[in-house]
Protein backbone atom coordinates (compact mmCIF):
# COMPACT_ATOMS: atom_id res chain seq x y z
CA UNK A 1 0.00 0.00 0.00
CA UNK A 2 1.43 3.43 -1.10
CA UNK A 3 1.87 5.48 1.84
CA UNK A 4 0.23 9.25 1.64
CA UNK A 5 2.78 12.29 0.60
CA UNK A 6 1.92 14.92 3.09
CA UNK A 7 2.87 18.73 4.06
CA UNK A 8 1.62 21.60 6.44
CA UNK A 9 -0.16 24.59 4.39
CA UNK A 10 2.17 27.68 4.44
CA UNK A 11 -0.86 29.82 5.23
CA UNK A 12 0.96 32.05 2.43
CA UNK A 13 -0.75 33.29 -0.89
CA UNK A 14 1.44 33.52 -3.92
CA UNK A 15 1.57 36.04 -6.84
CA UNK A 16 -1.46 37.11 -7.97
CA UNK A 17 -3.37 36.37 -11.59
CA UNK A 18 -5.53 40.17 -11.46
CA UNK A 19 -7.80 39.98 -14.81
CA UNK A 20 -8.83 43.50 -15.78
CA UNK A 21 -11.88 44.06 -17.66
CA UNK A 22 -14.07 47.04 -19.13
CA UNK A 23 -16.23 48.29 -21.83
CA UNK A 24 -15.15 50.21 -25.12
CA UNK A 25 -13.83 52.93 -22.52
CA UNK A 26 -13.28 50.91 -19.57
CA UNK A 27 -10.63 48.98 -21.31
CA UNK A 28 -8.16 51.55 -21.91
CA UNK A 29 -8.16 52.75 -18.76
CA UNK A 30 -7.24 49.37 -17.34
CA UNK A 31 -4.21 49.21 -20.24
CA UNK A 32 -2.97 52.43 -18.50
CA UNK A 33 -3.41 51.16 -15.14
CA UNK A 34 -1.34 48.17 -16.00
CA UNK A 35 1.01 50.14 -17.48
CA UNK A 36 1.45 52.15 -14.80
CA UNK A 37 2.05 49.70 -12.55
CA UNK A 38 5.09 48.87 -14.89
CA UNK A 39 6.50 51.65 -12.69
CA UNK A 40 7.12 50.06 -9.45
CA UNK A 41 10.90 49.63 -8.45
CA UNK A 42 9.54 46.26 -6.88
CA UNK A 43 10.22 44.84 -10.33
CA UNK A 44 13.33 43.63 -12.28
CA UNK A 45 11.05 44.27 -15.54
CA UNK A 46 8.37 43.14 -16.92
CA UNK A 47 6.69 41.50 -19.85
CA UNK A 48 4.14 43.10 -22.20
CA UNK A 49 2.91 40.81 -24.72
CA UNK A 50 -0.07 42.38 -27.10
CA UNK A 51 -2.55 40.39 -28.28
CA UNK A 52 -5.06 42.35 -30.08
CA UNK A 53 -4.78 42.98 -34.10
CA UNK A 54 -4.75 46.50 -34.88
CA UNK A 55 -3.21 47.61 -31.60
CA UNK A 56 0.38 47.61 -29.97
CA UNK A 57 1.65 48.07 -26.67
CA UNK A 58 4.31 51.14 -27.63
CA UNK A 59 1.16 53.77 -27.01
CA UNK A 60 0.96 52.81 -23.20
CA UNK A 61 4.68 53.08 -22.97
CA UNK A 62 3.90 57.14 -22.47
CA UNK A 63 2.43 55.93 -19.09
CA UNK A 64 4.08 58.01 -16.19
CA UNK A 65 7.67 56.25 -15.68
CA UNK A 66 6.43 52.95 -17.55
CA UNK A 67 8.80 50.28 -17.54
CA UNK A 68 8.34 47.25 -19.81
CA UNK A 69 9.55 45.15 -22.28
CA UNK A 70 7.29 44.02 -25.23
CA UNK A 71 7.28 40.66 -26.38
CA UNK A 72 8.09 40.13 -30.03
CA UNK A 73 5.98 37.78 -32.21
CA UNK A 74 4.70 37.27 -35.75
CA UNK A 75 1.36 36.89 -34.75
CA UNK A 76 1.35 33.08 -35.48
CA UNK A 77 0.19 30.14 -32.16
CA UNK A 78 3.55 29.02 -32.70
CA UNK A 79 5.35 32.31 -32.13
CA UNK A 80 3.43 33.60 -29.79
CA UNK A 81 3.94 30.29 -27.63
CA UNK A 82 7.58 30.67 -28.15
CA UNK A 83 7.71 33.97 -27.22
CA UNK A 84 6.06 33.46 -23.93
CA UNK A 85 8.08 30.34 -22.84
CA UNK A 86 11.49 32.46 -23.54
CA UNK A 87 10.35 34.78 -20.85
CA UNK A 88 9.15 32.18 -18.54
CA UNK A 89 12.32 30.49 -18.32
CA UNK A 90 14.01 34.17 -17.93
CA UNK A 91 11.13 35.40 -15.27
CA UNK A 92 12.41 31.75 -13.29
CA UNK A 93 16.34 32.36 -13.75
CA UNK A 94 15.61 36.20 -12.27
CA UNK A 95 13.41 34.80 -9.30
CA UNK A 96 15.71 32.43 -8.37
CA UNK A 97 18.55 34.44 -7.96
CA UNK A 98 16.55 37.09 -6.30
CA UNK A 99 15.34 39.25 -4.52
CA UNK A 100 12.83 40.72 -7.50
CA UNK A 101 10.52 39.27 -9.44
CA UNK A 102 9.53 40.13 -13.37
CA UNK A 103 5.64 40.50 -14.12
CA UNK A 104 3.41 39.59 -17.17
CA UNK A 105 0.85 41.06 -18.85
CA UNK A 106 -1.49 39.94 -21.51
CA UNK A 107 -2.95 42.40 -23.39
CA UNK A 108 -5.55 41.26 -24.01
CA UNK A 109 -7.00 37.53 -23.38
CA UNK A 110 -10.39 38.32 -25.73
CA UNK A 111 -7.64 38.53 -28.62
CA UNK A 112 -6.53 35.28 -27.98
CA UNK A 113 -9.85 34.03 -27.89
CA UNK A 114 -10.74 35.34 -30.97
CA UNK A 115 -7.95 34.22 -32.60
CA UNK A 116 -8.92 30.07 -31.19
CA UNK A 117 -12.11 30.62 -31.87
CA UNK A 118 -10.94 31.63 -35.85
CA UNK A 119 -8.96 28.39 -35.79
CA UNK A 120 -11.75 26.31 -35.10
CA UNK A 121 -13.84 28.11 -37.80
CA UNK A 122 -11.34 27.26 -40.22
CA UNK A 123 -11.13 23.88 -39.92
CA UNK A 124 -14.78 23.55 -39.90
CA UNK A 125 -15.31 25.54 -43.00
CA UNK A 126 -11.88 23.50 -44.85
CA UNK A 127 -14.16 20.13 -43.79
CA UNK A 128 -17.02 20.98 -45.16
CA UNK A 129 -15.47 21.99 -48.47
CA UNK A 130 -13.87 18.68 -48.83
CA UNK A 131 -16.90 17.15 -48.08
CA UNK A 132 -18.57 19.35 -50.75
CA UNK A 133 -15.58 18.30 -53.80
CA UNK A 134 -15.84 14.38 -52.78
CA UNK A 135 -19.36 15.17 -53.78
CA UNK A 136 -18.77 16.48 -56.12
CA UNK A 137 -20.67 19.86 -55.55
CA UNK A 138 -19.52 23.70 -55.24
CA UNK A 139 -17.20 23.94 -52.68
CA UNK A 140 -18.01 27.91 -52.53
CA UNK A 141 -20.67 27.97 -49.83
CA UNK A 142 -18.65 26.27 -46.94
CA UNK A 143 -16.70 29.38 -47.29
CA UNK A 144 -19.74 32.04 -47.13
CA UNK A 145 -19.64 33.90 -43.30
CA UNK A 146 -23.58 33.26 -44.29
CA UNK A 147 -23.56 29.68 -43.84
CA UNK A 148 -23.19 28.19 -40.62
CA UNK A 149 -20.48 25.52 -39.98
CA UNK A 150 -20.45 22.79 -37.30
CA UNK A 151 -17.17 22.33 -35.28
CA UNK A 152 -16.91 18.81 -34.50
CA UNK A 153 -15.71 18.34 -30.66
CA UNK A 154 -12.22 17.42 -31.72
CA UNK A 155 -11.62 20.86 -32.78
CA UNK A 156 -12.79 22.05 -29.64
CA UNK A 157 -10.50 20.09 -27.90
CA UNK A 158 -7.58 21.38 -29.60
CA UNK A 159 -8.60 25.25 -29.22
CA UNK A 160 -8.97 24.31 -25.50
CA UNK A 161 -5.76 22.72 -25.73
CA UNK A 162 -3.84 25.57 -26.62
CA UNK A 163 -5.49 28.32 -24.46
CA UNK A 164 -4.22 25.70 -21.73
CA UNK A 165 -0.71 25.54 -23.31
CA UNK A 166 -0.64 29.76 -22.53
CA UNK A 167 -2.31 29.15 -19.16
CA UNK A 168 0.04 26.56 -17.79
CA UNK A 169 2.77 29.42 -18.09
CA UNK A 170 0.53 32.16 -16.56
CA UNK A 171 -0.57 30.57 -14.18
CA UNK A 172 3.11 29.43 -12.93
CA UNK A 173 4.69 32.50 -13.73
CA UNK A 174 7.32 33.65 -11.40
CA UNK A 175 5.93 36.76 -10.24
CA UNK A 176 2.65 38.90 -10.51
CA UNK A 177 0.28 38.52 -13.79
CA UNK A 178 -2.14 41.28 -14.72
CA UNK A 179 -4.27 39.96 -17.47
CA UNK A 180 -6.92 42.02 -19.92
CA UNK A 181 -10.05 41.43 -21.56
CA UNK A 182 -13.18 43.14 -22.84
CA UNK A 183 -16.56 42.83 -21.47
CA UNK A 184 -19.99 43.87 -22.53
CA UNK A 185 -22.74 45.81 -20.56
CA UNK A 186 -26.19 44.61 -21.60
CA UNK A 187 -29.19 46.65 -21.30
CA UNK A 188 -30.12 44.73 -18.36
CA UNK A 189 -26.99 45.55 -16.85
CA UNK A 190 -25.89 42.42 -17.00
CA UNK A 191 -21.86 41.98 -17.84
CA UNK A 192 -20.31 39.59 -20.74
CA UNK A 193 -16.95 38.54 -20.76
CA UNK A 194 -15.66 38.19 -24.33
CA UNK A 195 -12.96 35.99 -23.07
CA UNK A 196 -12.62 31.92 -22.40
CA UNK A 197 -15.36 31.20 -20.18
CA UNK A 198 -13.15 30.04 -17.82
CA UNK A 199 -10.95 32.95 -17.60
CA UNK A 200 -12.15 34.30 -14.60
CA UNK A 201 -12.18 31.35 -12.29
CA UNK A 202 -8.10 31.07 -13.38
CA UNK A 203 -7.34 34.44 -11.81
CA UNK A 204 -7.10 35.13 -8.22
CA UNK A 205 -8.60 38.90 -8.75
CA UNK A 206 -11.06 40.68 -10.81
CA UNK A 207 -11.34 44.35 -11.17
CA UNK A 208 -13.91 45.83 -13.62
CA UNK A 209 -13.36 49.53 -15.43
CA UNK A 210 -16.40 51.49 -16.51
CA UNK A 211 -16.50 54.91 -18.03
CA UNK A 212 -17.23 57.53 -15.01
CA UNK A 213 -16.39 54.90 -12.57
CA UNK A 214 -14.11 53.74 -10.03
CA UNK A 215 -12.76 50.93 -10.24
CA UNK A 216 -14.88 48.07 -9.29
CA UNK A 217 -13.34 44.73 -7.27
CA UNK A 218 -15.39 41.88 -8.74
CA UNK A 219 -13.11 39.43 -6.44
CA UNK A 220 -9.98 39.25 -4.68
CA UNK A 221 -8.77 36.09 -2.73
CA UNK A 222 -6.26 37.20 -0.56
CA UNK A 223 -4.40 35.04 2.42
CA UNK A 224 -4.89 37.61 4.86
CA UNK A 225 -8.81 38.26 3.71
CA UNK A 226 -9.99 35.07 2.45
CA UNK A 227 -12.12 35.70 -0.07
CA UNK A 228 -13.46 39.64 0.24
CA UNK A 229 -17.70 39.68 0.40
CA UNK A 230 -19.02 42.73 -1.44
CA UNK A 231 -18.90 45.34 1.83
CA UNK A 232 -15.28 44.83 2.14
CA UNK A 233 -14.51 45.14 -1.83
CA UNK A 234 -16.69 48.53 -1.74
CA UNK A 235 -14.40 49.89 1.59
CA UNK A 236 -11.10 48.83 -0.92
CA UNK A 237 -12.80 50.55 -3.63
CA UNK A 238 -11.74 53.98 -2.93
CA UNK A 239 -7.97 53.24 -2.61
CA UNK A 240 -7.63 51.21 -5.16
CA UNK A 241 -4.25 50.92 -7.37
CA UNK A 242 -2.66 48.18 -8.90
CA UNK A 243 0.26 48.30 -6.57
CA UNK A 244 -1.61 48.23 -3.65
CA UNK A 245 -3.96 45.20 -4.64
CA UNK A 246 -0.50 43.06 -5.72
CA UNK A 247 1.71 43.68 -2.97
CA UNK A 248 -0.26 45.49 0.07
CA UNK A 249 -3.44 43.83 0.19
CA UNK A 250 -2.66 40.62 -1.39
CA UNK A 251 0.68 40.13 1.59
CA UNK A 252 2.83 39.23 -1.56
CA UNK A 253 6.14 40.42 -1.16
CA UNK A 254 9.82 39.80 -2.72
CA UNK A 255 9.92 36.68 -0.41
CA UNK A 256 6.70 35.18 -2.18
CA UNK A 257 8.09 31.81 -3.34
CA UNK A 258 7.76 30.96 -7.21
CA UNK A 259 4.46 28.74 -8.55
CA UNK A 260 4.76 25.04 -8.40
CA UNK A 261 3.91 24.07 -11.95
CA UNK A 262 1.88 21.14 -11.90
CA UNK A 263 -0.24 20.09 -15.22
CA UNK A 264 -2.79 18.07 -14.52
CA UNK A 265 -2.66 14.65 -16.83
CA UNK A 266 -4.98 11.61 -16.49
CA UNK A 267 -3.67 10.29 -19.66
CA UNK A 268 -2.06 6.82 -17.98
CA UNK A 269 -3.80 3.66 -18.16
CA UNK A 270 -5.02 2.31 -14.65
CA UNK A 271 -5.71 -1.41 -13.97
CA UNK A 272 -8.61 -3.03 -15.23
CA UNK A 273 -8.43 -0.36 -18.39
CA UNK A 274 -6.15 -2.16 -20.74
CA UNK A 275 -7.76 -3.12 -23.65
CA UNK A 276 -8.04 -6.06 -25.41
CA UNK A 277 -5.67 -7.33 -27.32
CA UNK A 278 -6.98 -7.34 -31.04
CA UNK A 279 -5.99 -7.61 -34.64
CA UNK A 280 -4.78 -4.37 -35.77
CA UNK A 281 -5.57 -3.99 -39.73
CA UNK A 282 -2.45 -2.79 -41.72
CA UNK A 283 -2.23 0.38 -42.81
CA UNK A 284 -1.48 0.45 -46.57
CA UNK A 285 0.95 2.79 -47.49
CA UNK A 286 0.95 6.42 -49.39
CA UNK A 287 1.82 4.96 -53.23
CA UNK A 288 4.63 6.98 -54.84
CA UNK A 289 3.61 9.21 -57.28
CA UNK A 290 3.21 7.58 -60.95
CA UNK A 291 5.83 8.56 -63.46
CA UNK A 292 4.52 10.09 -66.53
CA UNK A 293 3.56 7.17 -69.07
CA UNK A 294 6.16 7.22 -71.66
CA UNK A 295 4.96 8.76 -75.70
CA UNK A 296 4.24 6.30 -78.18
CA UNK A 297 7.20 5.36 -80.15
CA UNK A 298 7.79 7.82 -83.29
CA UNK A 299 10.67 9.60 -85.05
CA UNK A 300 11.56 12.44 -82.60
CA UNK A 301 10.97 15.88 -83.97
CA UNK A 302 13.63 18.00 -84.63
CA UNK A 303 14.38 20.68 -81.58
CA UNK A 304 14.20 24.52 -82.32
CA UNK A 305 17.25 26.52 -83.11
CA UNK A 306 19.05 27.27 -79.32
CA UNK A 307 15.82 25.17 -77.93
CA UNK A 308 14.87 22.11 -76.85
CA UNK A 309 11.88 19.61 -77.18
CA UNK A 310 9.40 18.18 -74.09
CA UNK A 311 7.91 14.90 -74.67
CA UNK A 312 3.89 14.89 -74.59
CA UNK A 313 3.96 12.65 -71.61
CA UNK A 314 6.13 15.24 -69.88
CA UNK A 315 4.20 18.79 -70.53
CA UNK A 316 0.87 17.17 -69.14
CA UNK A 317 2.91 15.95 -66.18
CA UNK A 318 4.33 19.19 -66.13
CA UNK A 319 0.80 20.96 -66.33
CA UNK A 320 -1.19 18.71 -63.63
CA UNK A 321 1.47 19.10 -61.07
CA UNK A 322 1.27 22.89 -61.68
CA UNK A 323 -2.27 22.62 -61.78
CA UNK A 324 -2.35 20.49 -58.22
CA UNK A 325 0.03 23.01 -56.54
CA UNK A 326 -1.29 26.11 -57.37
CA UNK A 327 -2.58 28.23 -54.85
CA UNK A 328 -3.08 31.83 -56.22
CA UNK A 329 -6.36 32.83 -57.80
CA UNK A 330 -4.47 35.48 -60.15
CA UNK A 331 -2.48 32.79 -61.98
CA UNK A 332 -5.50 30.95 -62.59
CA UNK A 333 -5.85 32.95 -66.18
CA UNK A 334 -2.62 32.53 -66.78
CA UNK A 335 -1.93 28.72 -66.58
CA UNK A 336 -4.99 28.38 -68.19
CA UNK A 337 -3.86 30.09 -70.77
CA UNK A 338 -1.27 28.25 -70.97
CA UNK A 339 -2.18 24.88 -71.00
CA UNK A 340 -4.67 26.25 -74.13
CA UNK A 341 -1.53 26.62 -76.14
CA UNK A 342 -0.58 23.24 -75.83
CA UNK A 343 -3.53 22.03 -78.41
CA UNK A 344 -6.57 19.99 -78.02
CA UNK A 345 -4.43 16.61 -77.77
CA UNK A 346 -2.79 17.81 -74.12
CA UNK A 347 -5.72 18.95 -72.67
CA UNK A 348 -7.99 15.89 -73.58
CA UNK A 349 -4.90 13.54 -72.41
CA UNK A 350 -5.93 11.03 -69.56
CA UNK A 351 -4.22 12.26 -66.31
CA UNK A 352 -6.00 9.52 -63.96
CA UNK A 353 -2.87 7.55 -63.71
CA UNK A 354 -0.67 10.68 -62.76
CA UNK A 355 -2.38 11.02 -59.48
CA UNK A 356 -1.70 9.53 -56.13
CA UNK A 357 -4.60 7.19 -54.50
CA UNK A 358 -5.46 9.88 -51.83
CA UNK A 359 -6.16 12.85 -54.88
CA UNK A 360 -7.74 10.23 -56.59
CA UNK A 361 -10.26 9.80 -53.91
CA UNK A 362 -10.45 13.40 -53.44
CA UNK A 363 -11.76 13.82 -56.94
CA UNK A 364 -13.77 10.84 -56.56
CA UNK A 365 -12.29 9.21 -59.99
CA UNK A 366 -12.64 5.40 -59.82
CA UNK A 367 -9.97 2.72 -60.62
CA UNK A 368 -10.09 2.64 -64.73
CA UNK A 369 -12.32 5.80 -65.05
CA UNK A 370 -10.82 8.67 -67.21
CA UNK A 371 -9.87 12.31 -65.73
CA UNK A 372 -8.50 14.48 -68.57
CA UNK A 373 -6.56 17.34 -67.88
CA UNK A 374 -9.36 19.61 -68.70
CA UNK A 375 -11.37 18.64 -66.19
CA UNK A 376 -8.72 18.31 -63.68
CA UNK A 377 -8.13 22.04 -64.44
CA UNK A 378 -11.82 22.65 -64.30
CA UNK A 379 -12.11 21.70 -60.76
CA UNK A 380 -9.09 22.75 -59.30
CA UNK A 381 -9.51 26.38 -60.83
CA UNK A 382 -12.99 26.87 -59.18
CA UNK A 383 -11.29 25.56 -55.95
CA UNK A 384 -8.60 28.28 -56.16
CA UNK A 385 -10.36 31.17 -57.21
CA UNK A 386 -13.25 30.56 -54.22
CA UNK A 387 -10.77 29.92 -51.75
CA UNK A 388 -7.49 30.57 -52.24
CA UNK A 389 -5.74 27.81 -51.46
CA UNK A 390 -3.75 24.71 -53.09
CA UNK A 391 -5.96 21.69 -53.66
CA UNK A 392 -3.17 19.91 -51.75
CA UNK A 393 -4.46 21.13 -48.80
CA UNK A 394 -7.35 19.95 -48.72
CA UNK A 395 -5.45 16.03 -48.51
CA UNK A 396 -4.50 17.58 -44.70
CA UNK A 397 -7.26 18.70 -43.31
CA UNK A 398 -8.08 17.74 -39.81
CA UNK A 399 -4.57 17.76 -38.74
CA UNK A 400 -4.11 18.86 -35.87
CA UNK A 401 -0.77 21.25 -35.83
Amino acid sequence: MTAPRLRRPTGKGGWQRALLTGDESGIVDAAWAAAAFTADDRLVTTYWLELNPGETGDVFGAAPNADFEILDHDGTWADIIDQVNAAWEVAHDVASSGPYPSALIVHGMSGEWMMLSDLADRRARRRTAAELIRRGEDPAPAYSSDIKVEVDPDVWTLVGRRHRELMDKIKSWPGPVILIAREKRHADGRWILKAQDQLGFDVTAWVRFARGEKPEIVSFLTPERARLNSRQRRELRSKFTLSRMLWDWSGCTVDTPVPVGRTLNADQPMPGEEPPVRAVAERRPVAPRPLPPPPPSRPAPTPPEGGTSESQGARVYRLAERWLALDQRDQVPTLWAEMAREGDEIIATDVSGLLTPEERELFEVAEHQALPLQALADSIARHVLHTGTAIRSLLAVGVAS
